[in-house]
């Protein structure tokens, strides 16, 4: 589970870097990524793992802020933010069984352009359990999105 994990975030890592692109030079704006998240162990864990692993680089700072939402309250909270359109959130962390509705809603982004666009993107799904892929990563299930 947390090898699984893991390549999650180094999917979504990797998205975002593909998303801003990398070069090393000094910072000339800030763009803050705002997600929401359940409030529970493996995603105040993801924090702590961008600040660490993800390489600032170019001439745009990357700043990752989780809202922790208590997983009581997630699905509402969540669901009413983007029904509102108010765009307060960049990224979700949803449950699987929510996928189906936030997709179909249109609020999740299919990202096989990026990861068919990326070797090492396309390594990490290749490497993941079969059942995770389907059951965590894909949406219609078993589909190949």
């Amino acid at each position: 589970m947390i090898e699984s994990f893991k390549k999650f975030l180094l999917v979504a890592l990797a998205t975002l870097m593909l998303v801003f692109g990398s070069s090393k030079v000094a910072f000339s704006k800030t763009v803050e990524i705002v997600m929401a998240a359940p409030d529970w162990p493996p995603t105040r864990f993801m924090q702590e793992y961008f600040n660490s692993s993800f390489p600032q680089s170019g001439d745009t700072e990357i700043k990752l802020t989780l809202d922790f939402i208590p997983w009581s309250n997630f699905y509402t909270n969540v669901a009413a933010s983007l029904t509102s359109g108010e765009q307060r959130y960049s990224m979700v962390v949803s449950d699987s069984q929510w996928l189906g509705a936030f997709i179909e809603g249109g609020y999740f982004a299919k990202l096989n352009k990026y990861i068919d666009a990326d070797p090492e993107l396309q390594a990490i799904f290749d490497d993941m359990h079969q059942g995770y892929k389907e059951g965590y990563t894909t949406y219609p299930y078993k589909s190949e999105n």
